[in-house]
């Protein structure tokens, strides 16, 4: 087809659909519909009048496995002005959707829905068999209307998680009803019911127990940065498939720990794990090094350096974990594949190293709720001298012994031959992450100039790592002058810098450089006024009207230090008073004070959590009200 006829054929398809557009009529009783939903949610433009999920089980004789086929139905209206959105639903492997319809409520039929099918894909590389089927719908006007029908099934229960209750959009109401067979024993655990005020009712017909759940007037899910994960948040509903019995016989499936614990073994009993591949570059890698925590690290460095992380973290398909020797010869892999190179590199240079599972603190559960929702994560752990020391190779430049926040604190499954070990990753506090800059500066005419000394530790450290090392070799060094110079402040100039090395992952990052400062400077009459504070940290972080707790990505403490010289003819005669806060989850200092001829301007933020919770926000709140007053004051000096 040349291209004028894609033209036309495009330009005909919009002419159809626009004045099909202009002959729609919507229906009196919508209108009334989508008043009453604006009503309810009048800072939304679509939303939710009806959804409710429909979940049954059956069992699949010839594999023996539990079955589930969750029926969807919701109505979505046009509350407010023109609207185009994507309806989709991902599948894998383990499930298939076997309806997926959108009609809008005054037509039959809409012959412009195509159903898009297509693989999930990272940077190209379709790394599992994550799919989506996704279309979009358009509502044109106030009061458009659609119905939309799914219906998923799940080949084995075990892959069937969560049911939540929150939606993207509000929902005015929803319904949950869940038809169990007395032959199935399974939980649904309430988490975040909160004050929903979910009903929930349970009955009896005939062999099956009904579950309906009925909730009203849900908000539409949170659109926050920085905000937690969502089983955090939202309400839903864990599901713990227990076990069941068929011709009086009881199969476990996930009634505890130990069942799950079971099910990752079997599945990692199925791997060859053939080390002749990496045998030679183990034995390499092993050579010269000087004792066996030098083996180990050369070993796990070496998996960070060269395999690249390809899949995403969420997501219930792909359990089992890559070939070893696939994941090398790639060169590429997921966390479970990584893992299970570190190990059998491991293993090959005679060490005891164990695969993990681990949810990192995106997730709410832990493993004391048997399910596959609890996890999402796979890393190393090597047994030396009688204490597990952990490895994630997906972590780029961090340092052995050293703990991505993400996994800090968290409960790790830890393979034990038939058994398991549960342990929790080592904490570290926020001094582990500190940054400190010492900057001396004195005034030449209207032009502060002088030189910092930059120190970055732990996290902060890895962090500014991992960013440098993506970038081509030509935009480094601007970068670094980006970086230096307050993300790209014009009034901040950047030369010289010179730093330690940035391929040593083991050694604090130390970074110097001169630095000229303009238009930070006034002078009025006898006065001349000073301003010292060159980046306003935290100053954007207003929480007055957020809904969800602020997590960082780690704890981190920043100590800077300015030493200012006073010229020679002046004198200071105005300092800005001191501003201190301190409370469980963060503390500010920031000071100012003279000595002789020099004015010293301290500041520190100590985060000692990874995030600032909802319950701390009235004292952040009044303490960023100060901050923001304190970034516009400056120092006074008066000619002599």
């Amino acid at each position: 087809m040349n291209k004028t006829l894609i033209f036309l054929s495009i330009f005909s398809l919009f002419y159809i659909q626009t004045n099909a557009q202009k002959k729609l009529k919507i229906k009196e009783e919508q209108i009334v519909e989508a008043n009453d939903l604006k009503a309810k949610f009048p800072d939304d433009d679509l939303a939710i009048n009806y959804y409710e999920n429909h979940v049954t089980f059956d069992f699949d004789n010839s594999n023996n496995l539990v079955t589930v086929k969750n029926d969807v139905q919701y109505s979505i209206l046009n509350i407010g002005t023109r609207a185009d959105i994507p309806i989709y639903e991902f599948y894998d492997g383990k499930s298939e959707i076997t309806k997926l319809t959108a009609t809008r409520s005054n037509r039959k039929n809409n012959f412009f829905l195509n159903v898009n099918d297509q693989a999930y894909s990272s940077n190209g590389i379709f790394h599992n068999d994550v799919r989506v089927k996704l279309f979009s719908i358009d509502f044109p006007m106030f009061g458009s209307k659609y119905n939309i029908e799914i219906t998923k099934e799940f080949k084995d229960i075990k892959y069937f998680t969560t049911l939540p209750f929150s939606d993207q959009y509000p929902v005015a109401n929803r319904k949950i009803v869940i038809e169990v067979p007395s032959w199935l024993s399974i939980e649904f655990k309430e988490v975040n019911f909160g004050d929903y005020g979910i009903e929930k009712t349970v009955t009896e017909e005939g062999d099956n127990t009904i579950y309906t759940f009925i909730a009203k007037n849900l908000p539409s899910q949170y659109k926050e940065n920085r905000m937690p994960g969502f089983s955090y948040v939202y309400p839903h509903l864990l599901v713990l498939a227990k076990s069941h019995t068929k011709k009086g016989t009881k199969e476990q499936l996930f009634e505890s720990t130990a069942d799950q614990y079971a099910w990752y073994k079997s599945l990692t009993e199925e791997l060859a794990n053939n080390h002749t591949d990496f045998k030679d570059k183990v034995a390499e890698l092993t050579k010269d090094a000087q004792n066996d925590e030098e083996k180990i690290k050369n070993i796990f460095y070496w998996v960070q350096d060269n395999i690249r992380y390809i899949a995403f973290e969420d997501g219930i398909a792909g359990f089992k974990p890559d070939e070893a020797a696939n994941v090398y010869n790639n060169r590429y892999g997921d966390c479970k594949g990584m893992a299970n190179l570190t190990k059998n590199m491991l293993t090959e240079a005679g060490y005891d190293a164990r695969l993990c599972w681990i949810g990192t603190n995106h997730i709410a559960y832990d493993y004391s709720t048997p399910n596959l929702a609890v996890d999402n994560h796979m890393i190393c752990a090597v047994n030396l001298n009688g204490k597990f020391i952990f490895l994630d190779g997906t972590e780029d430049y961090n340092a052995f012994g050293e703990y991505a926040n993400r996994i800090q604190n968290r409960q790790v499954l830890i393979e034990n031959g038939d058994s398991y070990i549960l342990e929790r990753i080592p904490v570290t506090n926020s001094i582990q992450n500190q940054v400190t800059t010492n900057m001396e500066l004195a005034l030449e005419g209207e032009t502060l100039k002088g030189k910092v000394h930059r120190v970055m530790k732990g996290e902060s450290r890895t962090s500014l790592l991992q960013f440098y090392h993506t970038l081509e070799n030509t935009d480094k060094e601007d970068f670094l002058k980006s970086y230096l110079s307050y993300q790209d402040n014009d009034n901040v100039k950047v030369i010289n810098p010179t730093t330690s090395d940035f391929t040593d992952r083991d050694a604090e990052i130390t970074m110097d450089y001169d630095v000229t400062l303009q238009n930070y400077t006034m002078a009025y009459g006898n006065e001349m006024y000073i301003g010292l504070e060159f980046a306003n940290p935290y100053e954007s972080m207003d929480f007055s009207e957020r809904k969800t707790d602020y997590c960082f990505y780690y704890k981190k403490e920043i100590d800077d230090a300015v030493v200012f010289t006073i010229p020679e003819g002046y004198k200071a005669t105005y300092l800005p008073s001191d501003l201190t806060v301190d409370t469980p989850e963060f503390s500010a200092s920031l000071t100012y004070k003279q000595e002789g001829n020099t004015i010293f301007y301290n500041k520190k933020f100590n985060f000692k959590k990874d995030k600032i919770t909802k319950d701390h926000f009235t004292e952040w709140n009044d303490f960023h009200k100060k901050l923001t007053t304190f970034y516009q004051e400056q120092i006074t000096l008066t000619k002599i």
